[in-house]
């Protein structure tokens, strides 16, 4: 399922400082994965789509990469990984 950066912001459903833990839930709803799989250290590629939205609507929300890593057993490394990849996949979204 590949989302665009619009479509990920719908989840959301308003502007404004939404927990992290309520993305998860919403993001978890929208995939179909649950939480403990999104944020479990398990590398299933079904689980990495919902994570990396996640991440990303984590972020477009402010919360700092650290705080998303924390909510989610990440290094904030890997979460910047995680929005990076979303923002690249748009691009190539909207030039193809």
């Amino acid at each position: 399922m590949t989302q665009t950066p619009e479509s990920l912001k719908r989840i959301l459903g308003h502007c404004g400082n939404k927990p992290i833990s309520q993305i998860l839930d919403d993001v978890s709803g929208v995939f179909g994965v649950s939480v403990a799989d999104m944020i479990g250290h398990g590398r299933k590629s079904e689980f990495m789509p919902a994570r990396r939205a996640a991440m990303y609507l984590s972020r477009q929300e402010g919360h700092t990469y650290s705080a998303i890593g924390r909510a989610m057993n990440r290094h904030h490394t890997t979460v910047m990984d995680g929005v990076f990849e979303v923002g690249i996949a748009a691009s190539s979204a909207v030039t193809t």
